[in-house]
């Protein structure tokens, strides 16, 4: 039998002098200046590589206050603002669309962060850059913000560096989102209180503006061999680079017991995951949700009524997930095994592994309720391996189907309505196929 010689005994060293890095500043092809609703846009320089993780956008965010009758209500920004103000995101390259734009961007974003991220980041990198919790000061926020945690083609990619010589142009689109995700905090309140008669008209008019927009990006020129094995495989076929995409689809008016079905077509359909949400989550004006009231460890004190997250679970609520009448699990599940499952599809097993986001069952409950279906083989790191359910060429017949949730009440007060949204979003991993002539096409 071989012998066996550790990682960490192993003497190498190598030299790579030819590695040329920079850093570009690029405007926006428009207005510095937006507001909610307005879309932006921005082109990558076409030089031989970017370095996708190194793309960041900068901006300065202001919301406004209103008064209604002597009673003063500020605009706050919700946590996590530097996505959360985002509403869609479309990537193309050559002309070609990447990355859907679905709708919801900023949910989608909060979602994963609940499955994927953990308290320690949250409490660290997220507040430095992107506005991380919500603040409860009398006035109307204003700060700069720093988007750099991609969801979709630009960070979650099986390459870190896309050769735009070879691909083209990459421009990317945002539209902002709608006032309904602000956070409204009435004139000598908490921002978790219920409003005044008159805080509630006030409020329903905040807004924000956007401006001092710009984008970074590093771009590499690699060494001599490397281009020349690019091209030299490029001669014999495409080059293809896995990426994720997501998909959202809807259903308002959902009962204590539902299903909702949906579908979508792709040859690696990842994951799929749940959310629940008061109908109101739409409207400008509503009032934050005070963690506090629930829970005495989560790690933000309030949280934007657009991203809050709600089981609706009193102890006897359950769940199913059916892909062409296969039950998945074979029995119906309780909403801690939904808790559970956010560490064990982020790979968060052991003693030693990182911790998550979610503090508590509290908390998960009102407001980080996520309920993932896990497709794909989750031991598989990045997007390298496409090892999801292909969904290609049948007709995939998919459901979510929840039972036993409290039924909810009008509530002027609380500015609860007696209305819930589902909303499932899909995981997939797509291709970029780059041909020769910069010739682009994506196989789904």
């Amino acid at each position: 039998m071989a012998s066996y010689v550790p990682k960490t005994m192993a003497m190498m060293s190598a030299t790579m002098n030819d590695w040329v890095r920079n850093r570009f500043r690029i405007e926006t092809n428009g207005s510095q200046t937006a507001k909610a609703g307005s879309v932006v846009s921005f082109t990558l320089p076409e030089s031989a590589l970017i370095h996708l993780p190194s793309i960041r956008f900068f901006y300065d965010a202001t919301c406004t206050s209103e008064t209604e009758n002597s009673t003063t209500v500020y605009g706050k920004l919700p946590s996590d603002a530097a996505s959360a103000l985002i509403s869609k995101l479309e990537v193309y390259i050559g002309g070609v669309l990447v990355q859907n734009g679905t709708s919801e961007y900023n949910a989608v974003a909060k979602a994963l962060k609940v499955v994927q991220s953990s308290a320690a980041r949250d409490e660290s990198v997220d507040r430095c850059l992107a506005h991380g919790a919500i603040n409860n000061d009398n006035s109307a926020d204003s700060e700069t913000l720093c988007l750099q945690e991609w969801r979709g083609f630009l960070n979650e990619n099986a390459t870190a560096y896309l050769p735009t010589d070879l691909t083209g142009a990459v421009q990317i689109r945002i539209t902002f989102a709608q006032p309904n995700v602000l956070v409204p905090k009435e004139d000598g309140q908490d921002v978790g209180n219920n409003l005044s008669a008159d805080a509630k008209t006030a409020a329903a008019r905040l807004t924000y503006s956007v401006s001092n927009m710009f984008m970074t990006c590093d771009s590499v020129i690699p060494p001599a061999a490397y281009n020349e094995a690019l091209r030299e495989r490029l001669s014999s076929g495409d080059i293809r680079i896995n990426y994720k995409d997501y998909y959202t689809q809807a259903m308002s008016s959902v009962g204590s017991s539902f299903t909702h079905r949906f579908g979508v077509s792709t040859a690696s359909l990842d994951r799929v995951y749940h959310v629940l949400r008061d109908t109101n989550y739409l409207d400008a004006g509503i009032k934050g949700f005070d963690l506090s009231d629930v829970s005495t460890s989560a790690g933000d004190a309030y949280i934007a009524n657009a991203f809050r997250f709600r089981t609706f679970d009193a102890g006897s609520a359950t769940w199913q997930w059916n892909l062409n009448n296969v039950s998945m699990p074979q029995y119906r599940a309780t909403m801690l095994e939904a808790l559970a499952d956010l560490h064990y599809g982020a790979n968060k097993l052991g003693p030693q592994a990182q911790g998550g986001f979610v503090k508590d069952r509290e908390s998960f409950k009102d407001a980080y309720g996520v309920v993932s279906l896990i497709l794909n083989c989750q031991d598989e790191n990045g997007v390298s391996v496409r090892s999801g359910y292909n969904t290609k060429g049948i007709n995939a017949q998919l459901t979510f189907n929840a039972q036993g949730l409290t039924t909810p009440a009008v509530n002027a007060t609380t500015q609860e309505t007696a209305d819930r949204t589902s909303l499932v979003i899909s995981e997939t991993t797509q291709q970029l196929c780059i041909g020769a002539g910069k010739q682009i096409s994506i196989v789904y």
